[in-house]
């Protein structure tokens, strides 16, 4: 039977009674104290994506060659969520609610809280899982333990379920090292979303698990989480890519797991975390900081660029703020200088290469 539905607001997911016990979660060289315990704990909070819900209940349940569990918040919808749950009957799933939303990073933490695998699958409710998925970050995972976390490809897809963007092999190596991947923040920003991360619940508790990011973002929304917890992730141990599609993420107007937030908040917390990137990079390996600065007001050039392209399609304010999110984190001095080498670089491929030249 599935564990009752809790009805929480401020507290943590579940009841006592329902919540994993200390000892009950099998470590790397460690054994586990219980037996049958889940390899994997797939955590999922729902606000209002009962739309996509049945389908990526379905994905999670076509799983092969793994010993999983599904944990399933409701956080406070108020669409067909609770009667989509309400008729789930699977021993593998445990389903809890929230009577007043917790928002997802409280959501995500007080379901790890519960969860008693040796990995934590982070995803979001519209996006789904290939049938092996699991099995591949498990088997990954048994041969790098060690590993902070895990990272696979994606591939896009409409409402419908179709794929509208195949992957995009990165040339990466299975193993990153915590000084290279700093360096992928650096140059790409946060090259991965939830839905493709997998963490060992070892290092989920070395680091506190998800936290409010607030120190990266003045305006007090929650934004940014699953990039941050990368970054304090990085700092300890290194991570790990599974070059395969083994998620397909759902691309349309309405997520709310990811995309919902205004842009120049993105934009603000995204370049607040990079500096952090940076300064730590100028902490551990002085050599590099140039180079990582260098990097920073590149990423932060890009974004002004975004800004101006939102002013020439009409979206004058969407614009605007983001340029002052820009400003308000890096020097406008700095900006300007690597804004203005953008453009030359620019304007020399396009001379190279001709007027269509992708820049």
């Amino acid at each position: 039977m599935i564990a009752p539905h809790s009805n929480c607001a401020d507290t943590h997911v579940g009841n006592e009674a329902n919540r994993a016990q200390p000892g009950g979660i099998a470590y790397p060289g460690l054994k586990r104290a219980e037996t049958n315990l889940p390899d994997i704990s797939v955590l999922v909070s729902v606000w209002n994506d009962g739309v996509w819900l049945r389908d990526f209940i379905d994905a999670v349940l076509a799983q092969t060659d793994c010993n999983f569990e599904l944990l399933i918040v409701n956080d406070a919808s108020d669409d067909m969520t609770a009667d989509i749950l309400a008729q789930i009957n699977d021993p593998r799933i445990r389903i809890f609610s929230n009577t007043t939303r917790r928002y997802w990073a409280n959501a995500m933490n007080d379901l790890a809280q519960q969860s008693r695998g040796r990995l934590l699958k982070l995803v979001c409710a519209d996006d789904l899982l290939q049938v092996d998925c699991l099995s591949q970050f498990y088997a990954f995972f048994q041969r790098h333990p060690e590993i902070g976390y895990i990272v696979s490809g994606y591939e896009m897809i409409d409402n419908q379920g179709h794929v509208t963007q195949p992957l995009q092999s990165k040339p990466l190596p299975p193993i990153i090292a915590s000084s290279e991947a700093d360096k992928l923040f650096m140059k790409m920003g946060c090259w991965f979303g939830t839905s493709m991360m997998c963490i060992p619940k070892l290092c989920w508790d070395e680091i506190g698990g998800l936290r409010d990011v607030t120190a990266y973002n003045p305006k007090q929304i929650p934004i940014a989480e699953d990039f941050d917890m990368a970054v304090r992730l990085n700092a300890k141990r290194a991570a790990g890519y599974i070059d395969a599609p083994l998620i397909k993420i759902r691309a349309h107007a309405t997520r709310t797991c990811s995309n919902k937030a205004i842009p120049s908040l993105k934009v603000e917390a995204n370049l607040r975390i990079l500096k952090h990137i940076a300064e730590r990079i100028d902490q551990t390996s002085p050599s590099a900081s140039i180079t990582a600065t260098t990097m920073l007001f590149q990423q932060g050039a890009g974004n002004l660029n975004m800004g101006l392209q939102y002013i020439r399609t009409g979206q004058i304010t969407t614009g605007l703020n983001i340029i002052l999110a820009v400003l308000s984190v890096l020097s406008p001095y700095q900006i300007a200088k690597a804004w203005t080498a953008r453009m030359i670089n620019r304007i020399g491929d396009r001379s190279r290469h001709g007027p269509q030249a992708t820049p």
